[in-house]
């Protein structure tokens, strides 16, 4: 798990420009908002379990999945978004990432004990990906008001 924090930490200070600092943390924090809760149900309703964990006598949720992994997943998700793109392109975007991660999660969740289905399935997690990435795209896109499929050009 120290893995994952400092590759996806790692990643975002090397893969990110500095102009675009503004918009990474909006996304990163944006994105806070849905997958904290949306964790923590998945787990009270019995769905997931999370054996391997940081803090497991204060939260059955995965802190390092729902506080930075899914996060900055969001954020190169929106900064590599083809939005000048046609739609067809945009809506195959959502699907590749969607399932690339669907394949990773059932990976880890096959051959590790960081995530454990119990009445929950890949396609439900597919799903969850997939509005995770449409709410945090739909966020993105409000508060930097792109119009036309266009990022937002930054301050200099």
């Amino acid at each position: 798990m120290i893995g994952f924090w400092v590759l996806f930490i790692s990643a975002l200070l090397i893969l990110i420009p500095k102009r675009q600092i503004k918009e990474a943390l909006y996304v990163f924090l944006f994105v806070q908002v849905f997958t904290w809760p949306v964790g923590l149900a998945v787990v009270e309703l019995n769905l997931i379990e999370y054996p391997v964990r940081f803090f497991p006598n204060a939260l059955k949720s995965s802190f390092t999945l729902e506080y930075l992994v899914n996060p900055v997943i969001c954020v190169f998700f929106i900064h590599y978004f083809p939005r000048s793109s046609k739609r067809i392109i945009r809506v195959g975007y959502y699907v590749l990432w969607t399932s690339l991660l669907t394949i990773a999660e059932s990976i880890i969740e096959k051959y590790t004990d960081l995530i454990e289905y119990i009445n929950f399935t890949w396609y439900y997690g597919w799903l969850v990906l997939l509005f995770v990435f449409y709410i945090s795209d739909l966020g993105y896109i409000w508060y930097f008001n792109v119009k036309n499929n266009k990022k937002p050009q930054p301050a200099d």
